[in-house]
Protein backbone atom coordinates (compact mmCIF):
# COMPACT_ATOMS: atom_id res chain seq x y z
CA UNK A 1 0.00 0.00 0.00
CA UNK A 2 1.42 3.55 -0.85
CA UNK A 3 0.47 6.95 0.13
CA UNK A 4 0.36 10.31 -1.18
CA UNK A 5 1.79 12.86 0.71
CA UNK A 6 1.80 16.66 0.95
CA UNK A 7 5.05 18.42 1.66
CA UNK A 8 5.84 22.40 2.33
CA UNK A 9 5.59 24.71 -0.73
CA UNK A 10 3.36 22.36 -2.43
CA UNK A 11 4.88 19.51 -3.38
CA UNK A 12 3.93 15.89 -3.74
CA UNK A 13 5.72 12.64 -2.69
CA UNK A 14 4.76 8.92 -2.31
CA UNK A 15 5.24 6.54 0.42
CA UNK A 16 5.35 2.84 -0.01
CA UNK A 17 6.89 -0.14 1.96
CA UNK A 18 9.17 -1.96 -0.58
CA UNK A 19 9.69 -5.63 -1.19
CA UNK A 20 12.46 -5.83 1.60
CA UNK A 21 10.03 -4.16 4.00
CA UNK A 22 11.77 -0.89 3.85
CA UNK A 23 9.68 2.38 3.58
CA UNK A 24 10.66 4.36 0.26
CA UNK A 25 10.01 7.38 -1.04
CA UNK A 26 9.66 9.17 -4.25
CA UNK A 27 9.39 12.98 -4.65
CA UNK A 28 7.37 13.98 -7.14
CA UNK A 29 7.53 17.59 -6.98
CA UNK A 30 4.38 19.81 -7.64
CA UNK A 31 1.97 18.57 -9.80
CA UNK A 32 -1.60 17.69 -9.38
CA UNK A 33 -3.03 15.44 -6.59
CA UNK A 34 -5.20 13.85 -9.25
CA UNK A 35 -1.84 12.86 -11.20
CA UNK A 36 -0.35 11.96 -7.71
CA UNK A 37 -2.79 9.51 -7.30
CA UNK A 38 -2.53 7.80 -10.60
CA UNK A 39 1.83 7.28 -10.06
CA UNK A 40 0.70 5.74 -6.80
CA UNK A 41 -1.40 3.18 -7.98
CA UNK A 42 1.23 2.31 -10.78
CA UNK A 43 3.76 2.74 -7.86
CA UNK A 44 1.56 -0.03 -6.21
CA UNK A 45 1.20 -2.54 -8.89
CA UNK A 46 5.46 -2.19 -9.54
CA UNK A 47 5.51 -3.14 -6.05
CA UNK A 48 3.10 -6.18 -5.80
CA UNK A 49 5.01 -7.33 -8.72
CA UNK A 50 8.30 -7.03 -6.99
CA UNK A 51 5.94 -9.14 -4.20
CA UNK A 52 4.69 -11.77 -6.25
CA UNK A 53 7.24 -12.37 -8.45
CA UNK A 54 4.47 -11.99 -11.53
CA UNK A 55 4.59 -10.24 -14.44
CA UNK A 56 3.15 -6.52 -14.68
CA UNK A 57 -0.61 -6.06 -16.35
CA UNK A 58 -0.66 -4.30 -19.84
CA UNK A 59 -1.75 -0.84 -18.47
CA UNK A 60 1.50 -0.41 -15.95
CA UNK A 61 3.79 -1.58 -18.95
CA UNK A 62 2.47 0.46 -21.46
CA UNK A 63 2.42 3.64 -18.56
CA UNK A 64 6.32 2.88 -18.06
CA UNK A 65 7.02 3.12 -21.51
CA UNK A 66 5.76 6.78 -21.86
CA UNK A 67 6.98 8.23 -18.74
CA UNK A 68 10.13 10.96 -18.69
CA UNK A 69 13.11 10.25 -17.85
CA UNK A 70 13.41 12.00 -15.01
CA UNK A 71 10.73 9.76 -13.21
CA UNK A 72 11.98 6.42 -14.59
CA UNK A 73 15.04 7.33 -12.75
CA UNK A 74 13.10 8.04 -9.71
CA UNK A 75 11.41 4.72 -9.87
CA UNK A 76 15.05 3.33 -10.27
CA UNK A 77 16.29 4.68 -7.16
CA UNK A 78 13.91 2.83 -5.32
CA UNK A 79 14.28 -0.55 -6.80
CA UNK A 80 10.83 -0.61 -8.31
CA UNK A 81 12.50 -0.77 -12.27
CA UNK A 82 15.72 -1.58 -13.55
CA UNK A 83 17.76 1.50 -14.21
CA UNK A 84 17.89 2.98 -18.37
CA UNK A 85 20.57 2.91 -19.59
CA UNK A 86 21.21 4.76 -22.79
CA UNK A 87 23.16 2.49 -25.47
CA UNK A 88 24.37 4.28 -29.08
CA UNK A 89 22.98 2.67 -32.40
CA UNK A 90 26.22 0.78 -32.96
CA UNK A 91 26.55 -0.54 -29.51
CA UNK A 92 22.96 -2.13 -30.31
CA UNK A 93 24.01 -3.13 -33.75
CA UNK A 94 26.94 -5.00 -32.08
CA UNK A 95 25.01 -6.39 -29.19
CA UNK A 96 22.41 -7.98 -31.69
CA UNK A 97 25.04 -9.15 -33.97
CA UNK A 98 26.86 -11.07 -30.62
CA UNK A 99 23.49 -12.74 -29.51
CA UNK A 100 22.27 -13.53 -33.09
CA UNK A 101 25.05 -13.44 -35.20
CA UNK A 102 26.02 -17.24 -35.15
CA UNK A 103 23.11 -19.29 -36.44
CA UNK A 104 22.09 -17.47 -39.52
CA UNK A 105 22.15 -17.93 -43.26
CA UNK A 106 24.68 -16.52 -45.49
CA UNK A 107 21.67 -14.21 -47.63
CA UNK A 108 20.61 -13.12 -43.49
CA UNK A 109 23.98 -11.99 -43.06
CA UNK A 110 23.89 -9.98 -45.92
CA UNK A 111 20.66 -8.02 -45.05
CA UNK A 112 21.64 -7.11 -42.14
CA UNK A 113 24.74 -5.96 -43.28
CA UNK A 114 22.72 -3.49 -45.78
CA UNK A 115 19.88 -2.76 -42.61
CA UNK A 116 23.05 -1.99 -40.48
CA UNK A 117 25.19 -0.32 -42.71
CA UNK A 118 21.86 2.03 -43.62
CA UNK A 119 20.65 2.61 -40.25
CA UNK A 120 23.93 3.71 -39.40
CA UNK A 121 24.46 6.48 -42.61
CA UNK A 122 21.21 7.68 -41.75
CA UNK A 123 21.11 8.00 -38.00
CA UNK A 124 25.00 7.91 -37.17
CA UNK A 125 26.68 5.49 -34.50
CA UNK A 126 25.57 7.39 -31.67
Amino acid sequence: MASVSNDLGGTRRIQFIAADHSRKTIRLGKISQRLAESVKIRVEALVSRQITGGSLDRDTSAWLTKISDELRDKLARVGLVDAYEAITLQQAIDAFKQKRGGAVKPQTRVNWGHTFRNLLEHFGPN
